[in-house]
């Protein structure tokens, strides 16, 4: 049963079986700074109340722990953290909600450089999995210490880098129990006649969490397309080479952190998308988009 506290009533639900694509991985730290302690949030996806009573926290070595043997019962679009050291989180994040942090006797290992984060849920199916590196924090950043890694899109897969990004410096570098930093929150351009479009028409990417990074999303409608996307500035010099030759999905996509190739951040001003599709039958299609890289002040 789920208690309202103020209204003193208790609401009874019957909790139904989670499955792969219901709870799924939404923050990860695990690099904390020398005061803190590892966490792994996670988040109900679905419109059932999942209970998490026998659910299983893994890593790459399938050193496996289990998150609660009682109810722990998730509604639905709701988030969950998962902790060995509860009053650590509290002190150092404030603005945290205590109702929303669970202690676990102890966390899986998960490495400073790289490993992976396994969700297991009570019938020891894997429901999600996220195997992470060190470098899929902002180039930018000169010190990764303390700062987590955020799950972008709750509909893109969770074992995509462009799905991650560093939490943003104005929200700690870390937003447990509270809505990513790096969220995506902009409409997609529906104006847009092809199969890509942009999230954002301008983007700061100053790592403060707002408008960071630019998705480069493409609903192509067809399989075994190849794509080339690259990056060139207003002279028309190339900076950055976002995929070259690679076979795409037909929805999907990538992100563009406003890095240049030698991960230096690019000057402000406008800057060429160009894209190129081709398939196997000889269709070839090319795509330009505009972005402005700025900055606030």
């Amino acid at each position: 049963n789920l208690l309202d506290n103020q209204s003193n009533t208790a609401t009874f639900v019957l909790p139904e079986q989670g499955e792969t694509g219901d709870i799924i991985l939404n923050e990860i730290l695990f690099n904390p700074p020398s005061e803190g302690t590892d966490f792994v949030e996670v988040y109900n996806n679905s419109d059932k109340y999942i209970n998490l009573q026998d659910w299983k926290l893994s890593n790459h070595n399938d050193d496996a722990k289990t998150i609660s043997e009682t109810a722990v019962v998730m509604p639905p679009q709701t988030y969950l953290l998962l902790t060995a050291d509860k009053e650590i989180i509290l002190n150092l994040y404030q603005n945290a909600d205590e109702n929303l942090v669970w202690e676990m006797s102890s966390l899986p290992s998960f490495p400073s450089d790289d490993g992976s984060v396994v969700l297991i849920n009570n019938l020891d199916t894997e429901v999600d999995r996220f195997d992470y590196q060190d470098d899929f924090h902002f180039g930018l950043l000169q010190d990764d210490d303390g700062v987590s890694l955020e799950r972008i899109d709750f509909s893109a897969p969770t074992n995509d880098p462009n799905n991650w990004h560093s939490a943003a410096s104005d929200a700690e570098f870390a937003t447990p129990t509270k809505l990513n930093s790096q969220n995506v929150r902009s409409p997609i351009n529906t104006a847009s006649q092809d199969c890509i479009s942009l999230n954002e028409e301008i983007i700061t990417p100053d790592g403060d969490g707002f408008r960071d990074i630019l998705q480069l999303r493409y609903e192509c409608q067809k399989s075994g397309v190849l794509a080339t996307i690259k990056i060139y500035d207003a002279t028309g010099r190339e900076i950055r080479t976002l995929l070259q030759n690679q076979l795409i999905s037909t929805t999907g996509f990538i992100a563009w952190d406003g890095l240049d190739q030698n991960n230096k951040k690019t000057a402000i001003g406008y800057y060429v998308i160009l894209i190129e599709l081709y398939d196997l039958d000889g269709n070839t299609d090319v795509i330009k988009k505009k972005v402005v890289v700025g900055a606030r002040f």
